[in-house]
């Protein structure tokens, strides 16, 4: 058995952070939405709703969101 070193690692994806990504989170810091409801999350569940047909709900993870399906 080989020992797992940080650089044999596969990632799952590589984090990104650059202007879009930066200035979400400057307004989320500046209109205090720090949680998990506020504008840009509504728009996200409208938009996505409307693009799918259905109802729609974001979550704070992949376990969260296999949770609810499980309960539904």
């Amino acid at each position: 058995m080989s020992e797992c070193t940080a650089s044999s690692r596969i990632l799952l994806s590589v984090p990104t952070w650059v202007a879009k990504e930066q200035t979400y989170v400057r307004e989320a810091f500046a209109t205090n939405w720090l949680s998990t409801v506020g504008p840009n999350l509504t728009a996200f569940e409208q938009e996505f709703s409307t693009r799918i047909g259905l109802p729609a709900v974001a979550l704070a993870s992949g376990t969260a969101a296999l949770h609810l399906a499980l309960r539904v």
